[in-house]
């Protein structure tokens, strides 16, 4: 079951048991999972991604996309109106970049939980989102358990979510800017 960019949540949702499937409400799906649903809104402008991560995620018993964005405008309004739990958020986008609605929705004192998505791995790049209130930050590339337990982990107010090939290349990084600073206190 598709959701458009900017529709309104959807009622029913899929369930699939051993070969049967059967349509739920939201309320439904509550309690089958037996505990809160997280409600997450995509941001991202290539609809591919967006129905691949849909798909990937409304699999699960306690997440469930109730809105996708195309780009950094339409995800402030989805998060204005649909009031998610969380907002997975591409960096680079139209209109408006992942950075500048994080940004906004710190300044508006949003309470949505952010975990940035993008196929960007640059330093700078991700301290920035981190430093605008993102929970975390996951390359396209992670393989789809580290976003549902990344997401599960932001739903439970967990921060600092980065994979561990962007955490080894932090910390080579900061290892070589010791070492150069070091080198430079000592001299030539």
């Amino acid at each position: 079951m598709g959701l458009a960019c900017g529709e309104a949540t959807p009622r029913l949702f899929l369930y699939k048991k051993r070969n049967a499937i059967k349509l739920l409400s939201l309320e439904e799906k509550s309690e089958l999972a037996g505990s809160k649903i997280t409600r997450v809104v995509v941001a991202d402008d290539h609809e591919k991604i967006r129905a691949g991560i849909r798909a990937l995620l409304n699999n699960t018993d306690d997440i469930m996309v109730i809105g996708e964005a195309r780009d950094g405008l339409e995800a402030l309004r989805l998060v204005e109106e649909l009031r998610p739990d969380i907002l997975l958020l591409d960096m680079e986008m139209p209109v408006m970049k992942g950075n500048e609605v994080a940004t906004a929705l710190k300044e508006k004192g949003s309470p949505v939980r952010i975990l940035a998505l993008s196929a960007y791995d640059d330093q700078q790049y991700i301290l920035s989102i981190l430093e605008n209130g993102a929970s975390g930050y996951l390359t396209k590339e992670d393989v789809p358990e580290t976003l549902i337990n990344a997401l599960r982990g932001v739903a439970q107010g967990q921060k600092g979510w980065i994979n561990q090939r962007l955490a080894d290349k932090f910390a080579i990084s900061s290892r070589l800017n010791n070492l150069k600073n070091l080198k430079s206190q000592i001299g030539p």
